[in-house]
């Protein structure tokens, strides 16, 4: 026979794992917020935006076939707003072999269909055997904010334990010694 101690533990425990099973579900999904994230911030012109928001979602995982064709397209769009040619044709390139069919709707912008037609000319000419000479430059990482940096706060709070030692010290041996247990005495002006 069990005791009710023991009851509530195996069924803290069936919670506990039943929790954590949901968790990871949960995580292995991607949340379909992040792909819409990149999209409203298209949608809204704010390019600068787009491109964290594609490196979130990516970050984030778990995404379907057509959720990484749509980041692509957004990324491929947004690299070529910004005429940065070479990253808008990789991205066009990449977004050719998600979906072999693609072509842009008729009304985007020039820069936009001029960086789609070199990416699909470069897909059809026959690759060469030697390498580029200068090879395509990764994509800038999306830089988080100075202050929502941890590295930022862990070195801040290091500074900050230094400085408070070092001045611990400074005060502590500046002056008259005091015995032990004593905090001395002195006299007001």
């Amino acid at each position: 026979m069990l005791n009710s101690a023991s009851v509530v533990l195996r069924g803290a425990h069936v919670v506990a794992v039943v929790a954590v099973l949901f968790a990871a579900a949960a995580d292995a999904l991607a949340d379909p917020a992040s792909v819409a994230r990149a999209r409203r911030a298209y949608d809204d012109l704010r390019f600068g935006d787009v491109l964290d928001a594609v490196s979130a979602a990516r970050r984030e995982g778990g995404l379907s076939h057509q959720d990484e064709v749509e980041l692509t397209r957004l990324e491929a769009y947004t690299y070529a707003i910004f005429e940065d040619e070479p990253h808008a044709v990789d991205a066009f390139q990449r977004l050719l072999a998600l979906q072999p069919g693609f072509t842009p709707s008729p009304d985007v912008s020039p820069k936009i269909r001029a960086a789609f037609d070199r990416a699909r000319r470069r897909r059809t000419a026959p690759v060469a055997i030697a390498s580029p000479s200068r090879p395509l430059a990764s994509a800038p990482s999306p830089r988080r904010p100075l202050l929502r940096s941890p590295w930022f706060w862990g070195g801040a709070a290091a500074i900050a334990v230094l400085a408070g030692g070092g001045l611990y010290l400074a005060l502590g041996s500046a002056g008259e010694r005091s015995s032990p247990g004593n905090l001395g005495t002195f006299e007001l002006p």
